[in-house]
Formats: C-alpha cells, sequence, structure tokens
C-alpha cells in the first residue's frame, strides 16, 4: 500500500508539474499572438512600446530600449513600469550587443554579470536598436530568452515594414514634386525671338 501511494503521489506531482507548465506554455503563446496582432497596425514609436508591454507582460520584469543611431546608440528610454536606470556600465554591454547583432549580458558568455539581457533589434538590413530586459537576481531561463528573441524579431520586422512605408512614401513625393517641375516647365512657353 506504501509503494501504491508512493507511486500514485509521485504521479500526481509530475502531472500538476506538466499541467503547470502547459498553462505557462499557453499563456505565452497568447501573449505573443497578441503582440503579433498589435504590431501590424502600429507607428514606430507604438512598436516600441508595445514590445516594452509585452514583454514586461510575459516576463514581469523591466524593459528598457536603447535606439540605435548608426552604429551608436540614442538616449535610454524605459518601457512600461521600469524605474531608475541602469548602472552605468550597462549601456556598454548594450552597445556590444548592438555591434555583436548578437544577445549580450546577464545569462550570455558576453558580460555574463550584467544586471539586464541585451537584444538587438535588428533585420537583415537595418539595426533598429537594442532592446534591455532588466533580470535584477534572477536570470532569465531558455524559454525566456526564445520568447524575448521572438518578440524582439517581430518588432525589428515591424519597424523595418514602417520605415519601408516612410521610404516609399517619400519617394512618392518626390516623383509628385518632380512631375509638377517638369509640368510647370512644359508651361512656359518657349520664344525663339530676339527681344
Amino acid at each position: 500500500m506504501f509503494i501504491v501511494a508512493f507511486l500514485a503521489s509521485s504521479l500526481a506531482t509530475r502531472l500538476r508539474e506538466q499541467a503547470e507548465a502547459a498553462r505557462e506554455a499557453s499563456r505565452r503563446l497568447r501573449i505573443l499572438l497578441k503582440t503579433d496582432q498589435l504590431l501590424s497596425d502600429c507607428s514606430t514609436d507604438q512598436i516600441v512600446e508595445v514590445v516594452g508591454t509585452q514583454l514586461e507582460t510575459l516576463l514581469e520584469r523591466s524593459v528598457l530600449w536603447f535606439p540605435s543611431v548608426g552604429d551608436q546608440l540614442g538616449g535610454l528610454q524605459a518601457l512600461a513600469s521600469h524605474e531608475g536606470s541602469p548602472l552605468a556600465d550597462e549601456p556598454s554591454v548594450a552597445r556590444r550587443a548592438l555591434l555583436n547583432l548578437a544577445p549580450s549580458g546577464a545569462g550570455t558568455t558576453c558580460f555574463g554579470s550584467a544586471r539586464g539581457f541585451y537584444l538587438p533589434a535588428h533585420t537583415c538590413d537595418e539595426t533598429f536598436g537594442v532592446v534591455g530586459v532588466m533580470v535584477g537576481g534572477k536570470a532569465l531561463d531558455e524559454a525566456e530568452k526564445a520568447t524575448c528573441l521572438s518578440v524582439v524579431g517581430e518588432a525589428a520586422v515591424a519597424l523595418e515594414r514602417q520605415q519601408a512605408i516612410r521610404e516609399r512614401e517619400e519617394a512618392a513625393v518626390r516623383a509628385k514634386n518632380e512631375q509638377l517641375r517638369a509640368n510647370l516647365l512644359r508651361s512656359i512657353p518657349m520664344t525663339s525671338e530676339p527681344p
């Protein structure tokens, strides 16, 4: 009876753990789907806000954004409910993520003692900035890192889409201006008579 009770208890414990893992995976999937829906119709500033809000909801941690200006980082922008600023050396960790186009900071081999986990938001053609997740005393597990990569990857694609829309609109305005200029020049009568 003791052995049967022990086995039943062990089985029940494993089932509870699996049910909890399935609930957590379902929650993350719902948030990722919502993130994708929210990013589909956002402006650039809204994209960054959505990423901050969704990552904070998923990970229950503060999120930072460092926009990129060429190969340099712009000023720190706190997202969601981050309070305070990172330590003085944290922007250098974020810059390393930008330069290497790879994660850096807490839980990685590059600046593993940092307080934050930093991911560059980039596509093949463009780097838009670096997202930082302040991990505090509890490092991100592999599932959380993969979730961060997914959200930041979606954000980079959305930012690239917004940039392409802006460039297309600017090209349309330039083409229209050029057409107006050409029409104006054609409307001026050309006279070859001497004055």
